[in-house]
C-alpha cells in the first residue's frame, strides 16, 4: 500500500481545511479582540476635546491680548501714558511685538519723559559736556559755561537762571545768567555775594553779615559790566529788595529805643539814593512784605503794654505809588503763650488770587481769618476756625475757582509733636477741614500740587541733619476722607545744606535719582516705576519763595 507524503513542519496550515468541519460545514472565523472600536472612539473624542480646549484657550488669550492692546491705545488717546505703558508691559509678557505695540511703547516712554522732566534743571555729570541742563521741547539743553561743579543760585521772572561755577579766576567763582535754552546772556561781577535776587532789568547781590543781617547790597543792571553798590546813611539797613528790582525798602534804625520802639521806613533807588519816607509809626516792626507786583507793602507792627504783658499787633497796608493813604487791615491784642502767635499775614504769590492778602490771628478758642484785596477796602471774606492750628501757610490757590488750600500746624508744649490740619477756604462756602495722613512724630515740610494730586514731604527728626523724609502722594478727590491712606513714592535723607534735590515733580509724575544715580519716572499712585538710561545728581527747581 502506498502512504501519502508527510507535510513539512514549517509549512503553514492551509487557510481552509479541505475536509471541512466536523459537521461538514464551513470552518469557523479566527477569534477577534473584543472592545477595539470603543477605545478608538474614546481616543478620538479625547483628542477632539484637547483640540477644542486648546483652541478656546488660544482664543481667550488672543482676546486678552487684544483687550490689553485696546486699553493701551485708549489710554494713549487720552494722554494717560502711565496706564498705556502698564497695559503694554502686561501685553509684552504674553505677546512680545504684538502688532505695533513696540512703537506705541516707545511713544509712551517718550511722552512720560517729557511730562516728568519738562521745565526742570538737572546736573548731569555723565553728559557731554558735563554740567547743568534744562529739559525743554527739544530735550536736554546744556547751559553754556556750566560744569559738573556748577550750581543754580537764583531764578529770574523771565525764566532765566543764575549759575555760579568754581573756576580759576581771582575770586575763584564765576556768576552767569543763562536763558532756558542754554544761551549765555551775561557774565556778572557779583559772584562773591552771599545771596541773589534776579529781576527783569538786572541782578541784586546781597552780602550777609555774621549776625545774619544784610550788610550791603549791589545792583548790576542788564548791559552794565560793573555793579552799583547801595550807599546808605549810617544806621540805615536794607530790609527788602522789591520783587521788580527797582527799589529798596530801607529801615532807619537810629530812631526809637528798646523801651520805646519806633519804625521809620524809606523807599530808595537801587543805589540807595532818592529816599522817600513811606511810614513812621511808634511801634516795633515784626514783619514787612512786598506784594508780588511790588506796588504794596504790608507791615506787621507790634506794641507792648507797659503793664500786664499784653501785646497789640497791627497790619498796615502801604501803597508805594501813594494813590491811597496807609490802611490798617487788622488789630489784635493777645498775651503770648505756646499757642498764640499773634497776627500773621502773607501775600498770595500765585494763581487767580495772586496779590491778595490772607490774615490770621488767635481769637479766644478760635482762629480768625480774613482775605483782602489791596485794591479794595472791604474784605473779600472773613470768618473763624474752631479748634485752630497756628502757623497757617498757603499751600495753593486753585486756578479754576480760586479756592485756597491752607496748612496749619499746632505745637503742643507737652509732646513736641506737630499735628497737621489742612483747610480749604472757599469764599463762597467758607472753611472745610481736610486731612493729611501722617505717621506719629512726622511733620510736613513742603507741599506741591499737580494733576489732581497733593504731593508732600513728611519728615522725622527734623532738627538733625541729615534727617529721613518720605514723599507722599494723595489724590485731591480723596483728601476729605480721614481714612484715606497716602502712597509713599520716594524716601531719602535730607540735609539743611543740600544745594539741589534728588527729585522733581512733573506733570502728574515724579522723576527721581535712584541710589545708583540712574533716573527713574514714577507714577504718583505708585503703579509704575520706569528706569531711564540717564544719570543725574541733582534737580534745581524754583519753589514759590524762590521766585521774585
Amino acid at each position: 500500500m502506498t502512504r501519502p507524503p508527510a507535510r513539512p513542519p514549517s509549512a503553514p496550515w492551509p487557510e481552509t481545511d479541505p475536509l471541512g468541519g466536523a459537521d461538514g460545514g464551513p470552518a469557523p472565523d479566527p477569534p477577534r479582540r473584543r472592545g477595539a472600536p470603543r477605545e478608538v472612539l474614546l481616543g478620538g473624542l479625547l483628542l477632539l476635546a484637547i483640540l477644542a480646549i486648546s483652541g478656546w484657550q488660544w482664543q481667550v488669550q488672543q482676546d486678552q491680548f487684544a483687550a490689553q492692546y485696546a486699553q493701551a491705545q485708549a489710554a494713549a488717546r487720552r494722554a494717560d501714558w502711565p496706564t498705556s505703558l502698564l497695559a503694554l508691559l502686561r501685553l509684552r509678557h504674553g505677546a512680545a511685538h504684538y502688532r505695533d505695540s513696540d512703537a506705541l511703547a516707545a511713544q509712551a516712554v517718550a511722552q512720560l519723559t517729557t511730562q516728568a522732566l519738562s521745565g526742570t534743571l538737572a546736573l548731569r555729570p555723565a553728559a557731554n559736556p558735563p554740567g547743568l541742563y534744562h529739559y525743554g521741547a527739544a530735550g536736554w539743553q546744556w547751559l553754556a559755561g556750566s560744569t559738573a561743579s556748577s550750581r543754580v543760585v537764583a531764578f529770574c521772572p523771565d525764566g532765566d537762571v543764575l549759575v555760579r561755577t568754581p573756576d580759576r579766576s581771582p575770586g575763584g567763582r564765576r556768576l552767569v545768567r543763562n536763558s532756558p535754552d542754554g544761551t549765555l546772556r551775561a557774565v556778572l561781577a557779583l559772584a562773591d555775594a552771599t545771596r541773589f535776587q534776579c529781576a527783569r532789568a538786572g541782578v541784586w547781590g546781597e552780602y550777609i553779615a555774621t549776625e545774619g543781617l544784610v550788610d550791603s547790597v549791589a545792583y548790576q543792571a542788564s548791559g552794565n559790566s560793573a555793579p552799583i553798590p547801595a550807599r546808605l546813611p549810617a544806621g540805615w539797613w536794607v530790609e527788602q529788595i522789591a520783587p521788580d528790582g527797582a527799589h529798596l525798602l530801607v529801615i532807619d534804625a537810629t530812631v526809637g529805643t528798646l523801651a520805646q520802639p519806633r519804625t521809620r521806613l524809606y523807599l530808595t533807588a537801587p543805589d540807595g539814593g532818592q529816599p522817600q519816607l513811606l511810614v513812621e509809626e511808634p511801634a516795633g516792626l515784626s514783619q514787612v512784605l512786598f506784594s508780588p507786583d511790588s506796588r504794596y507793602v504790608l507791615l506787621l507792627l507790634v506794641v507792648s503794654s507797659q503793664t500786664g504783658g499784653v501785646f497789640t499787633d497791627s497790619a498796615v497796608l502801604l501803597d508805594t505809588l501813594r494813590a491811597a493813604a496807609p490802611r490798617q487791615l487788622a488789630t489784635v491784642s493777645f498775651r503770648p503763650s505756646a499757642r498764640d502767635a499773634g497776627l500773621a499775614a502773607t501775600f498770595i504769590a500765585q494763581g487767580p488770587r495772586r496779590g491778595q492778602i490772607l490774615l490770621n490771628w488767635p481769637s479766644g478758642n478760635a482762629q480768625g481769618l480774613q482775605l483782602t484785596d489791596p485794591a479794595h477796602p472791604a474784605p473779600i471774606w472773613a470768618g473763624r476756625l474752631a479748634q485752630p492750628p497756628v502757623n497757617l501757610s498757603i499751600l495753593d490757590a486753585r486756578s479754576a475757582d480760586g479756592v485756597l488750600l491752607l496748612l496749619g500746624r499746632d505745637w503742643p508744649a507737652d509732646s513736641g509733636e506737630a499735628p497737621v490740619q489742612a483747610i480749604e477756604l472757599d469764599p463762597a462756602t467758607g472753611l472745610h477741614a481736610l486731612s493729611i495722613p501722617l505717621a506719629r512724630e512726622q511733620r510736613v515740610e513742603e507741599t506741591e500740587f499737580g494733576a489732581g494730586w497733593l504731593v508732600y514731604t513728611a519728615s522725622t527728626n527734623f532738627s538733625r541733619s541729615p534727617h529721613p523724609y518720605s514723599i507722599m502722594s494723595l489724590p485731591l478727590s480723596q483728601w476729605a476722607a480721614p481714612a484715606t491712606a497716602a502712597t509713599q513714592i520716594y524716601s531719602g535723607m535730607s540735609g539743611i545744606y543740600d544745594s539741589g534735590s534728588p527729585w522733581h515733580l512733573g506733570a502728574g509724575l515724579l522723576a527721581y535719582r535712584a541710589a545708583d544715580r540712574r533716573l527713574h519716572i514714577r507714577a504718583l499712585d505708585g503703579s509704575l516705576d520706569w528706569p531711564l538710561d540717564e544719570t543725574v545728581t541733582d534737580f534745581f527747581d524754583p519753589r514759590p519763595s524762590d521766585l521774585p
